[in-house]
């Protein structure tokens, strides 16, 4: 007569045994080619399971790190089946978008005068005390607006390990990064006009007193938060275009060329 064995041998699939390296795969973020996601199925020994710890990378997809463990499935025998899911870092990638930025003006008092515009920060209009270049100063800030401008948002993904230090990541919330330049004369022309008394065609030159702003200039950075796992995300922003202010506004692209 056979004999029924209810639970296998105490020694038997101590380690988690690999039953299907390519049980799922798919993209975590539709339009972003390298935001593969894998799942793999292992069986192993009930009651005694150590989990893998969050980070580790896949012997199957060197290009992956853990993220999650789960569908534990009693199967008999002692046994159950279990996923584990790995997620390829993405590359860092760019889109085009309109964010909100800080802009205006500021005037340093006696005996230290000048006048420079910003851009980025978070200053509103008044008297306060600034650290403008390396210097701290008495100032009035005016015209300080907000406007929407088109810029790259760039995205770039990172492991954290239980040894970071935060030294070389950024892990503070949303912050905004002010640029202080001083007001010059910027030499601009107007959109194309055309004469009413005899229809020439001509442009108007002014000069405007304020600042330019060189494009890729990052104006904010922040912090993203959890991709999947210990995958953290980090946002950046930088001007798409050189940006002109004339007093502390900034003016439309519509409305200049620089010459």
């Amino acid at each position: 007569m056979s004999k029924v064995i209810y639970d296998l041998p105490v020694n038997f699939f101590n380690e988690a045994q690999l039953l299907d390296a390519n049980f799922g795969f798919g993209l975590q973020e539709t339009n972003i080619p390298t935001s593969k996601t894998f799942i793999e199925k292992y069986a192993a020994k009930k009651g005694d399971y150590n989990f893998l710890p969050i980070g580790t990378p896949s012997t199957s997809h060197p290009q992956a790190v853990l993220y999650e463990e789960s569908n534990f499935q009693d199967i008999g025998g002692g046994l159950m089946t279990f996923v584990r899911k790995y997620a390829q870092i993405p590359e860092p990638h760019e889109e085009l978008i309109t964010a909100p930025i800080r802009a205006g003006r500021i005037i340093g008092l006696e005996p230290s005068a000048f006048r420079s515009n910003f851009i980025g920060g978070d200053l509103n209009d008044g008297s306060q005390a600034l650290i403008i270049d390396g210097s701290r100063d008495f100032v009035t800030v005016s015209r300080a607006s907000t406007y929407d401008i088109p810029c790259i948002k760039k995205t770039s993904y990172y492991l954290r390990k239980d040894d970071d230090t935060g030294s070389n990541v950024f892990m503070d919330n949303s912050s905004e990064i002010m640029t202080v330049k001083a007001e010059d004369d910027i030499p601009i022309q107007q959109l194309v006009k055309v004469s009413w008394f005899n229809n020439q065609v001509f442009t108007v030159p002014r000069t405007y007193y304020g600042s330019k702003f060189d494009r890729d200039t990052i104006f904010r950075k922040e912090n993203g938060g959890r991709y999947l796992g210990n995958i953290f995300m980090i946002h950046e922003y930088r001007l798409l275009n050189d940006t002109v202010t004339n007093r502390g506004a900034i003016i439309s692209d519509s409305q200049i060329q620089i010459v």
